[in-house]
């Protein structure tokens, strides 16, 4: 999120409290399944471990946000 913040012009007084915010917690969710969607189409993983750093990820980034 911070570097989203800084390319377009601004700069986050906090960038923890940024990052933690349903905001950036759900740009973090975007950014995931996008990645999600690459390694997919690479076919450089298997479904099984794709799923579970979708879901690490998911944990550390947008804690708030996965049910």
């Amino acid at each position: 999120m911070s570097v989203a913040l800084y390319l377009y012009g601004r700069v986050a007084e906090n960038p923890v409290a940024a990052a933690n915010s349903p905001e950036g917690q759900q740009f973090c969710v975007e950014s995931i399944d996008a990645w999600t969607a690459a390694v997919e189409i690479t076919g450089t993983a298997d479904a099984d471990a794709i799923a579970a750093g979708r879901q690490a990820a998911l944990a550390q980034f947008a804690p708030d946000l996965v049910g």
